[in-house]
């Protein structure tokens, strides 16, 4: 770096020093926060196009809701945490009493860990505040995994004040066992988007909806694809592509109907055949048939498992998938169906029961 190049840097982040109080101020004042009221701080979540992650995000709000209602629920996404650059959580807010960081898959090394080292900073700045992780999935691979999966451990070892909600049995016996520190803080809840009931009326179905990955999560390779596409072709069922992230970029207050349109599309089709976790969720909240495909870090199979008594949801793997499979889902009758809260609501109770003991919040179960 040239001596001018070190002057300006250093100018810059000398600038951003003395800004830096005045942004904190100004963005906290955005966030119209009650005061005179307790809250939860619901931290890190998604403001880009995937719509599963913003599926995510109203669970979460729908899950505080429902069993801690008497707290506000104040919202910082990731990239604003990463402007604020370092606020003192307990201290720039002091009714917050527990901090809640957003649920997904980004826990290990397959998105790089950039979410979780921002999930990181913030419960390194919740001083002695409980902090949740929402329902995750984690996964290390590759050769940085062993320097990283080390430099994990030493951290969360170091801060007894978290929680872990893990969304699959896989990364839940990975937490306890490379964990194990944390066994006693470690449990096993469904993925928080199940918790969404249906917002979609009744929808004329017609079609085949096809949601695939095209990401590093992908394992399903292209023949298997062309395998699938031949089969809807030969019992000359129309189909069309889609996906679960947005083609176009939306501000946060349109996130509901972002995802309500997805659910639509969905509940317009007579079956969705995925290897998207949240398809085969928006699948099994809207009710409509689906034919599931596990992706790279198994977290599809994983959430399988809580909804594996919705018989219009089948989790299989391509060269499986018959004609006479697609008969019998797409004439599947789903109407009588639970919706995947009423058939994970045990869990969600047992689910809340944990986090009020581990934070100390006031809850509220109906019929207690």
């Amino acid at each position: 770096m040239s001596v001018l190049s070190e002057a300006k840097s250093l100018i810059k982040q000398s600038l951003n020093a003395v800004q830096a109080p005045r942004n904190r101020k100004e963005f906290l004042s955005s966030l119209h926060n009650d005061e005179n009221k307790p809250a939860i701080l619901l931290t890190n979540t998604a403001a880009y196009r995937n719509l599963g992650d913003h599926a995510i995000t109203m669970g979460e709000y729908a899950f505080l809701d429902h069993y801690f209602p008497g707290y506000q629920v104040i919202e910082i996404t990731a990239p604003q945490w990463r402007n604020m650059r370092g606020l003192d959580i307990k201290y720039s807010m002091p009714n917050v009493e527990a901090v809640f960081l957003h649920g997904g898959g980004y826990m290990g090394t397959l998105w790089g860990g950039n979410e979780e080292n921002n999930a990181m900073s913030q419960i390194n700045h919740a001083g002695d505040l409980p902090c949740v992780y929402f329902p995750q999935t984690v996964f290390y691979e590759g050769g940085s995994a062993a320097v990283s999966l080390k430099e994990r451990q030493k951290f969360y070892q170091a801060h007894e004040n978290t929680l872990f909600c893990m969304r699959d049995r896989r990364s839940y016996d990975f937490m306890r066992k490379e964990f194990s520190f944390a066994k006693t803080r470690t449990i096993y809840t469904p993925d928080i988007a199940l918790f969404l009931d249906d917002p979609i009326g009744q929808q004329a179905r017609y079609g085949v909806t096809l949601c695939f990955r095209h990401d590093e999560e992908k394992a399903s390779d292209d023949a298997s694809l062309k395998h699938i596409v031949a089969l809807l072709d030969r019992q000359q069922l129309s189909h069309h592509y889609t996906d679960t992230v947005a083609d176009h970029s939306f501000p946060l207050t349109q996130r509901e109907d972002e995802v309500h349109d997805k659910l639509r599309e969905f509940k317009s089709s007579q079956l969705v055949i995925t290897d998207r976790l949240h398809a085969m969720v928006f699948c099994a909240i809207t009710h409509t048939p689906c034919i599931a495909f596990n992706n790279i870090n198994g977290k599809v199979e994983g959430v399988n498992q809580w909804i594996k008594d919705l018989d219009y949801v089948r989790l299989t793997v391509p060269e499986a998938v018959t004609e006479d499979l697609i008969a019998e889902l797409i004439y599947c009758d789903t109407s009588r169906s639970q919706s995947t809260r009423q058939l994970l609501q045990g869990a969600y109770d047992d689910m809340s029961r944990s986090l009020a003991g581990f934070t100390g919040l006031r809850m509220q179960v109906q019929g207690e």
